[in-house]
C-alpha cells in the first residue's frame, strides 16, 4: 500500500501525485463564508505543503476561499465577483486543508 496524496480531475484521471513522500494533515478549519485570517503553523517551516479550500453545501455561485502561505503562516481571504454574464459570485463557507510533505 502507498501513502501519499493523489488528486484525481473529474475525468477520474490523476492530477497530481505525491506518493513518494510521508503525508501530514498538518491543519484543518472549518471556516465561515465571511471569514478571513490568518495563522502560524510552525510545524510547516521547511517543508512542501499543499493547501486547500473546500466549500461546503456551496451552491453553484459560490466559490472557496483563496489560500496562501508565506514562511509559516497561512492567510485565506473570501472574496465575490462579477462574471461576463453578470451573476454574481459569493464566498462559501468551506473547510481549509494544510498538508505537509516530509
Amino acid at each position: 500500500m502507498s501513502y501519499g496524496l493523489r488528486v484525481y480531475n473529474n475525468k477520474g484521471e490523476e492530477d497530481l501525485t505525491l506518493v513518494d513522500r510521508i503525508t501530514r494533515l498538518s491543519y484543518i478549519s472549518l471556516q465561515t463564508a465571511s471569514a478571513g485570517n490568518s495563522g502560524a503553523l510552525p510545524q510547516i517551516s521547511g517543508k512542501l505543503t499543499g493547501i486547500f479550500s473546500v466549500p461546503v453545501n456551496a451552491s453553484i455561485n459560490q466559490s472557496a476561499h483563496m489560500i496562501s502561505r508565506s514562511g509559516t503562516t497561512l492567510s485565506w481571504t473570501t472574496y465575490s465577483f462579477s462574471t461576463k454574464l453578470r451573476k454574481w459570485i459569493y464566498p462559501a463557507t468551506c473547510v481549509n486543508f494544510c498538508f505537509s510533505y516530509t
